[in-house]
């Protein structure tokens, strides 16, 4: 009886722990990351420069140095706040928008979810694609060094709606 006793303890045991571990593991439930989006804002994370943001939004309300070779530009609105971080030559690395509803195209991605939106948007608007129909992917097997894949990342508020997308670049499997 005394060993069935500290089996049981040593299941309930490993089964809490298994429990903690797969909260740390995996992602919150008020979020989601998606791998098939390359714009947010009309900022495309591949093609697009911070002097063509500049160009199409006007003066940042804020620069800073960041890192080395990294700058952030942010953009407030009203119901929303834009920030980007780009490289010395311009190209973006990471796009970041937060507020209630998009402000002139700032707070909705490329296929169309905004600020706002539910997790049920999100889930209609980014359904699942094998990688193969992926255009960043397009020309690349199994063996060859692809590109860094885009991923968004959207966060969800109070009442569960987004309130947060982040749009960053996976690093390269490149060696």
């Amino acid at each position: 009886m005394r060993k069935s006793g500290s089996r049981l303890a040593l299941s309930v045991l490993l089964l809490a722990t298994s429990v903690l571990a797969d909260d740390f593991v995996h992602r919150r439930r008020d979020s989601l990351t998606v791998d098939n989006e390359t714009v947010l804002s009309a900022i495309d994370l591949y093609d697009s420069k911070v002097e063509q943001v500049i160009a199409n939004l006007g003066a940042p309300s804020r620069v800073a140095e960041t890192a080395a070779s990294e700058r952030s530009y942010e953009w407030d609105r009203k119901t929303c706040r834009l920030k980007i971080l780009a490289l010395d030559n311009g190209s973006i690395t990471r796009i970041d928008v937060w507020g209630t509803t998009p402000d002139s195209g700032i707070g909705t991605t490329g296929r169309g979810l905004k600020l706002g939106a539910t997790i049920d948007d999100a889930r209609r608007l980014y359904i699942r694609f094998p990688a193969d129909s992926d255009p960043t992917l397009k020309g690349y097997s199994y063996w060859d060094c692809a590109p860094s894949r885009p991923v968004l990342g959207i966060d969800f508020g109070k009442g569960g709606r987004i309130d947060h997308m982040k749009l960053t670049r996976e690093p390269s499997d490149c060696f």
